[in-house]
């Protein structure tokens, strides 16, 4: 899976205590399911550190959780939490550009 249309709903297995107190750094959890998963999130970008790739996902918690409220969880690890198993994306085809017009009161 790889966002090149823009940011991609995904499910997550998030049924683990350590994405519970995930704090930093790319989450890699070795015990989890690929096919019971039971959180919906944003897989909004990718990236990679020196020795790393990861998802940039944004979870439906506050901010206080994780990093600023995302998670940076590994790529390309036999389907790492789910995160490959049931996503989506709109897809548009033949749309034509809508203009609104305002007109101020003053």
């Amino acid at each position: 899976m790889q966002a090149a249309v823009g940011p991609i709903a995904v499910t997550i297995d998030s049924s683990h205590s350590s994405s519970q107190f995930y704090r930093s750094g790319v989450y890699d959890e070795p015990d989890y399911s690929s096919t019971a998963v039971n959180r919906c999130a944003l897989a909004a970008d990718f990236n990679a550190t020196d020795s790393e790739l990861y998802y940039i996902v944004k979870n439906s918690w506050e901010t206080s959780w994780g990093i600023d409220g995302y998670i940076w969880m590994s790529r390309n690890k036999n389907n790492q939490c789910g995160i490959a198993t049931m996503t989506s994306y709109p897809r548009f085809k033949n749309l034509q550009p809508i203009f609104c017009l305002y007109k101020s009161e003053n």
